[in-house]
């Protein structure tokens, strides 16, 4: 039997419950074994890259919005402005080995995908943006967990939505999360999560699915 040492728990946090519920084989061999994927080389961003740009536009994208009265407050040619300003800074490190073909292709479908996203927002009830990319250390049990939790809305007076964006395929199923990190950051806070959330980014098709976590707790 081999043991999952500390400091891999603590750096991989609920990622390793989430390749548990995954594959617990998968599991043993990534945590355990250090088992790692072999990339295929491709031209363009990769997957990873695509998906960390962007959330790292929309955080910098909500640090200057800040609220849904101030998105409602701005109109279509500054918003566009904004968002590019900020595509534009996300791109940069690729510049110098990634062709420029392709960092134009990507600048355009992040303009229409957060656009998109931005859309949706628009028609939730108020809100305001308190926390973007945060970085929680944590125990539960016997276990400590590194958590990055992708935004904190506060909804209510004293009430607050955690929000975990997702870029490619997944879904909720049936009795567990697929997506453990905020169930866990909820039980963990000291903050009053009434609600987690999944921003499912996709062109065209952007949703947000939320579930109350005394739910959660009542299951």
């Amino acid at each position: 039997n081999v043991p999952v040492e500390l400091n891999v728990l603590k750096r991989h946090g609920s990622q390793i419950f989430k390749d548990h519920i995954a594959c617990p084989f998968r599991a043993f061999a990534k945590h355990r074994l250090h088992a790692i994927k072999i990339e295929e080389p491709q031209m363009g961003l990769n997957a990873l890259q695509k998906g960390n740009t962007v959330h790292e536009v929309l955080e910098h994208v909500w640090k200057a919005i800040q609220s849904k009265q101030h998105l409602l407050s701005l109109d279509h040619n500054k918003l566009i402005l904004l968002i590019d300003e900020i595509i534009d800074n996300s791109l940069k490190k690729f510049e110098e080995s990634i062709q420029a073909i392709f960092i134009r292709a990507e600048k355009s479908r992040l303009e229409k995908l957060v656009l998109d996203w931005l859309d949706l927002e628009k028609t939730r009830d108020d809100f305001t943006v308190i926390a973007t990319e945060q970085v929680l250390e944590t125990q539960l049990g016997n276990l400590p967990l590194k958590l990055r939790i992708d935004r904190i809305d506060q909804i209510g007076e004293n009430k607050y939505l955690i929000i975990d964006y997702k870029t490619s395929q997944y879904d909720i199923r049936g009795d567990y999360l697929d997506e453990p990190q905020l169930s866990v950051y909820a039980i963990v806070s000291a903050m009053s999560v009434d609600k987690i959330a999944y921003g499912y980014l996709r062109t065209g098709n952007s949703k947000l699915k939320e579930i109350s976590v005394s739910g959660l707790k009542q299951e």
